[in-house]
């Protein structure tokens, strides 16, 4: 107002005024011209953000997958496998922000340890990895354990006594380092998504029971999307590979 004022009273014109003050002729005729429209709250700073995005996701597509979450506890690229299953087209990163706005991100991270291994490439079947994991909460006093056999690929191997025994029937054993759980990754991954999403939502009463709910887990694990198969499932990936045997 104290700059427009004096053009208002016709003392000076756009063009002096301009010359001792630090604005423009078009930021001085864009002052007048609100001033006359609304004036002195027509001359009040405005937010010239949008009001609305045009580019924005659907509440329904965001509620989705916020229901997924909670229903899965699937990060966001294995989400966006089933999503893409449903003919939703929505990127990683996109489910990512809305995950982490709904408060709904693991609340730790691990920093992961970086190793150089060197891989030695084998055909299907010549290398599995093995790990055990006692079942959390006893059952009627006794511990029972599970066994996880993971087909991959061979990291960092050495001899060790086993092997002589091993060897005599064909089969060929490594061993991790001691303290270097990355080697076994695989295994150690599995065993943190039975934690996760088998054992952290069950409680069992009998041996039986339990067995009957991991065979249903083994059967759900083997339809669920995974990204090390690139978005398959390893029912499917399995009948891919069959596929191209035969």
């Amino acid at each position: 107002m104290r700059w427009i004022k004096p053009l208002l009273l016709k003392e000076l014109t756009i063009k002096q005024m301009a010359q001792v003050s630090p604005f423009s002729e078009r930021t001085l005729k864009y002052w007048l011209a609100r001033f006359r429209e609304a004036g002195e709250a027509g001359l009040e700073n405005k937010s010239r953000r949008p009001k609305s995005q045009p580019n924005e996701l659907p509440i329904r597509i965001k509620e989705k997958i916020i229901e997924l979450r909670h229903e899965t506890k699937l990060c966001a690229q294995k989400l966006n496998y089933k999503l893409i299953k449903e003919g939703i087209a929505v990127s990683d990163r996109v489910i990512g922000k809305i995950i982490k706005t709904e408060g709904l991100v693991r609340k730790y991270r691990v920093r992961k340890l970086k190793y150089k291994y060197i891989k030695v490439p084998l055909a299907i079947g010549e290398l599995v990895e093995i790990d055990i994991k006692f079942v959390p909460n006893k059952i009627r006093g006794r511990r029972y354990y599970q066994f996880t056999a993971i087909d991959c690929d061979p990291f960092n191997p050495r001899l060790h006594p086993l092997d002589i025994f091993l060897t005599s029937r064909n089969i060929i054993h490594y061993l991790i380092d001691p303290g270097k759980p990355a080697q076994n990754g695989k295994v150690e991954r599995s065993h943190r998504t039975d934690q996760e999403m088998f054992y952290n939502r069950h409680r069992f009463k009998t041996a039986v029971e339990l067995k009957q709910e991991i065979k249903k887990w083994n059967i759900s694990y083997n339809n669920l999307e995974h990204i090390a198969l690139g978005g398959l499932t390893p029912n499917e990936a399995l009948a891919r590979v069959q596929n191209v045997c035969a």
